[in-house]
């Protein structure tokens, strides 16, 4: 999120007594995760949500702080942390975790306090890697509940921050949905939470080794290793999506974040028509950004007979583990590179070309394409060994250029 290196903020961590950091070490960093690591200390590599709390009466600050208290308690992720152990990066578990959870007045800027969080770091003592920002809305502001805003009338922003080495989205939301249920119980008066069941976080040796047994399959197979390098995004051009609308000349954007806000009907109108389609949600959208896409480059003038619109899919990569009896915690999302070929009679037959993108991106699913392009990946970042020469670049989540039937 940003080009400068993070630093602590001391100031809003509430330490446990005790001293020094009391740590019990978990398992040693692989190579995918000191790189990633590295990035995160400048900025990149965490996530960020914003969760918003309706409630029938104000919401007490020391309740809300509680409930994650005691879903920390819980969830293993919620008290690891990443140390150097010698000359290695170590996965370790804090025995005394503090717990950065901090109440802001009415009047902040959510996006400027996401700003000043993303300049911080997690290098304070026995900080965990998270943090929690709330903040109330100021009475008359519009309701995300409008048909319910009597009964719930209160509502509070708040923001979590996690390092995406430790977390990801799924596992994010059950975190969240546990500790929202923590405090339902805590503002009805209860105390005992003994029997609570939270969320592991294990080494991911389940998919390291299908990862390996990937690997040995793409050494062995060099027309087989080059029909996946075929799907990744080709390097070493520009993408045509220049060719319409040039690169601005600035050196930094003045934009710093961007909205994306749909109105729930309309998601539910489309959910129904999906069902009826038979084809997924993400299907649906992949089919409406691609024509969208091909639409903006004819407008800019580029017009070609079709178009291969290179996307990023974020996969859930704990659909390739064996008897995982709960969602194991952790960061298990992977971006699948997906290419579609779109052209002007897919805008006129779009559930069509929905059901052509829902095969193709099922088929990749259940052939494993996401874990044999993570190897690829991987393996870029630390060999040339296992790639062609003409894919060794990284294009943004969304990339067009003209198929070669436009040559015609």
């Amino acid at each position: 999120m940003t080009g400068e290196e993070r630093k602590p903020n001391p100031a809003s961590v509430e330490e446990e007594e005790g001293g020094e950091e009391e740590l019990r070490w978990l398992w040693k960093a692989n190579e995918d995760t000191k790189l990633c690591q590295y990035a995160n200390d400048f900025g990149t590599r965490i996530g960020m949500t914003v969760v918003t709390l309706t409630t029938s009466r104000p919401l007490e600050f020391p309740l809300f702080k509680r409930a994650f208290r005691i879903a920390q308690s819980k969830c293993l992720n919620l008290r690891v942390t990443l140390r150097s152990r010698g000359n290695d990066l170590w996965f370790c578990e804090l025995l005394k975790p503090s717990l950065d959870v901090e109440e802001l007045d009415e009047n902040e800027d959510l996006f400027e306090v996401i700003e000043r969080l993303s300049k911080q770091n997690y290098n304070c003592k026995n900080q965990p890697h998270w943090r929690i920002r709330l903040t109330p809305r100021k009475q008359g502001s519009s309701n995300v509940l409008e048909n319910s805003k009597k009964d719930f009338p209160f509502q509070y922003d708040y923001i979590f921050q996690m390092n995406h080495i430790l977390f990801d989205g799924m596992n994010l939301a059950l975190v969240v949905d546990m500790a929202h249920k923590i405090l339902d119980r805590l503002i009805e008066g209860e105390s005992n939470f003994d029997g609570e069941t939270g969320y592991g976080y294990t080494e991911n040796t389940g998919l390291e080794e299908r990862e390996r047994d990937v690997e040995m399959k793409l050494l062995e197979g060099e027309g087989y290793r080059e029909l996946i390098a075929r799907e990744m995004p080709p390097g070493g051009r520009i993408p045509w999506i220049n060719k319409g609308y040039p690169k601005p000349g600035v050196h930094r954007s003045s934009t710093k974040h961007i909205t994306r806000q749909i109105g729930q009907e309309l998601l539910q109108k489309l959910s129904v028509k999906c069902k009826e389609a038979g084809v997924t949600f993400n299907s649906a959208f992949t089919a409406i950004i691609n024509i969208s896409l091909m639409q903006l480059m004819r407008s800019a003038g580029v017009d070609e007979d079709s178009y291969d619109i290179y996307s990023y899919q974020l996969v859930n990569l704990r659909r390739y583990l064996d008897n995982q009896e709960k969602t194991p915690g952790g960061a298990y999302h992977y971006p699948m590179t997906y290419c579609s070929r779109v052209n002007a009679a897919d805008k006129e037959n779009f559930w069509e070309y929905a059901k052509k993108c829902n095969e193709e991106l099922q088929s990749k699913l259940k052939a494993g394409r996401p874990l044999e392009q993570k190897v690829l990946s991987d393996r870029r970042k630390t060999s040339r060994r296992l790639l062609p020469s003409s894919s060794t670049t990284l294009l943004p989540s969304w990339s067009i250029s003209a198929s070669p039937t436009s040559a015609t």
